[in-house]
């Protein structure tokens, strides 16, 4: 018999900075066991190794094999690895090393259970947070069967938050990512090298990528930051009633404690503000040349009206 939604983990899965970070937390503060960013290659040296060849944002067909990918994740479901003493010592060497240069860092962490020590004690919910998955997300549910929570925000807040944290690293430069789009909707990589163009097709790509995943599984559950933020006690206890996760007064309070200003990567917001802050997030010129590269891309608008 097949897992309810009450008893299988969750995977909270949506674009860099859409608010999955604050909406995995919140829901981790029910008492489920919460993993951040499994595979974040950025910051973890496992991460690295299991995406070495799959790139920053893996495309994975259903038929795809990736087992060290696979493993990291069925690490992440289990609740994640107890960190060791040699893994904390390779994390801090891999964030501390170029980019170009941490594939020769991998035999620091060997196999992902030699980075990490023993599972934890298999916990009772699990909720899994991803920003990288959104090309493997149906492969990741077909592999583990989670109940899927997709984020999403309004692309001129988003974007505005990678221009503050100086984001480039986006897939206008990935050769298969470009005649993905191209093949699928015409809808090549951005003429303009200017940032703002190429980190509008970025979210374009990622944003009609998992609206198209949406429209083919209704069962999975879309959620707005904006709407979030309208009226979060109400918005987070619903969401945690749907997914079995039980609303008490730790959740309420971390919930609560959010509501203040926050810099950079802080899940820190000021609720009031991003119901509708998103118009001024981006000067006007930049709000039309956004809006002109993403309605290029026509898939079903699951995730951005």
């Amino acid at each position: 018999m097949a897992p309810s939604s009450r008893s299988r983990p969750v995977l909270i899965a949506g674009l860099p900075r859409s608010g999955t970070t604050w909406t995995g937390r919140v829901l981790g503060a029910t008492g489920a066991t919460y993993v951040h960013e499994p595979d974040n290659h950025l910051v973890l040296p496992e991460a690295w190794a299991a995406k070495e060849g799959l790139g920053s944002f893996p495309a994975l067909a259903m038929g795809s094999n990736a087992p060290a990918y696979e493993q990291l994740f069925e690490c992440a479901f289990a609740g994640g690895g107890r960190p060791s003493l040699r893994y904390s010592s390779a994390r801090l060497m891999h964030r501390a090393a170029p980019r170009a240069g941490r594939g020769a860092l991998l035999w620091l962490t060997g196999t992902l259970a030699g980075a990490r020590a023993e599972l934890r004690d298999a916990p009772e919910r699990v909720v899994v947070k991803s920003v990288f998955c959104a090309r493997s997300l149906e492969w990741l549910a077909h592999r583990f069967d989670p109940t899927v929570v997709v984020v999403s925000r309004h692309p001129f807040s988003v974007i505005s938050s990678w221009a503050a944290l100086g984001w480039d690293d986006f897939l206008d430069r990935n050769p298969a990512a470009v005649a993905d789009r191209a093949d699928r909707f015409g809808v090549t990589a951005p003429l303009s090298t200017e940032w703002i163009d190429r980190a509008a097709w970025h979210y374009g790509y990622l944003d009609a990528t998992l609206s198209e995943a949406v429209a083919r599984h209704p069962q999975w559950r879309v959620v707005r930051h904006e709407s979030l933020c309208a009226d979060p006690p109400a918005r987070f206890r619903d969401l945690a009633e749907q997914l079995g996760l039980p609303w008490g007064d730790a959740a309420e309070d971390f919930l609560l404690a959010s509501n203040r200003r926050g810099r950079g990567y802080s899940t820190n917001r000021v609720w009031s503000e991003e119901v509708d802050g998103w118009h001024t997030r981006l000067d006007p010129d930049d709000q039309d040349r956004v809006v002109a590269v993403i309605e290029r891309f026509a898939a079903p608008r699951a995730l951005v009206g």
